[in-house]
């Protein structure tokens, strides 16, 4: 017990002597003063090269006056499919789900009762601030929900569905349309389901396909149920594919 004793006196007695020294004999951060000839020549060079790309030539002045007008005419892109998507959020008391209408992917599952990080004590932020004072000051951001479904760039979304048949052609509904906006799920023993449907397109069309999601309150899982459904009259031979896609923490 002594050893201890002793220990944890030496520890704070180190403590106070650094932050002695930091407050009483550590020189202050030594400033660079700006030279102001360099920072008037660079001035002076910027304000050049926008003069010159100003500046029109006289080949540019003879070009036809309609060019601005015939570029204006032209028609913009339109948005890619992924971007002019909709969101359909579930929230619950233990987590919040985002499905997208485009393909009726899973975009987002994040938790509610578990944090992507702990927060730093405010013994530990008045710590650093006081050893630290001519640093500039951070502003630390709270800790959000975790998420479990982080997304990498130009990836498809879980819970994908596809029909391929048996000759090898594929199809697959792109958009589809939501029978509600947001599920909301607050009170006890609250459930609720949210429904997304789509025809396929291109290759293979003629097939609908439905998924319907049911929720709980008090319960991470979620019920999936899938329908494919042939609109063609024709018989139709081949396999449903579910996919689940995504990226590891």
């Amino acid at each position: 017990m002594d050893n201890e004793k002793r220990l944890i006196l030496a520890l704070v007695l180190s403590f106070i002597v650094l932050i002695s020294y930091q407050y009483l004999f550590a020189p202050p951060p030594s400033k660079v003063k700006a030279k102001g000839p360099a920072v008037k020549q660079e001035q002076l060079k910027e304000e050049n090269r926008q003069a010159a790309l100003t500046t029109t030539s006289p080949a540019e002045s003879q070009k036809p006056s309609n060019l601005a007008a015939l570029s204006e005419k032209q028609p913009q892109q339109p948005a890619s499919r992924e971007e002019a998507a909709k969101e359909i959020s579930v929230t619950t008391a233990l987590f919040t789900a985002v499905f997208s209408d485009f393909e009726a992917g899973l975009k987002s599952f994040r938790l509610h009762r578990y944090l992507n990080r702990v927060e730093t004590p405010a013994v530990m932020k008045w710590v650093k601030k006081f050893i630290s004072s001519e640093a500039p000051v951070t502003v630390e951001s709270k800790p959000q929900g975790m998420e479990l479904l982080p997304q990498a760039e130009n990836q498809r979304l879980p819970l994908r569905v596809a029909f391929l048949g048996s000759s090898g052609e594929k199809a697959e509904a792109v958009m589809y349309t939501s029978d509600r906006e947001a599920l909301t799920l607050k009170t006890p023993k609250a459930q609720g389901t949210i429904t997304l449907s789509g025809k396929s397109i291109g290759p293979g069309s003629g097939l609908s396909f439905q998924k319907t999601f049911a929720f709980r309150e008090d319960d991470y899982r979620i019920d999936a149920d899938i329908k494919i459904t042939n609109t063609t009259g024709a018989t139709v031979s081949g396999n449903a594919i579910v996919e689940w896609t995504h990226s590891y923490f």
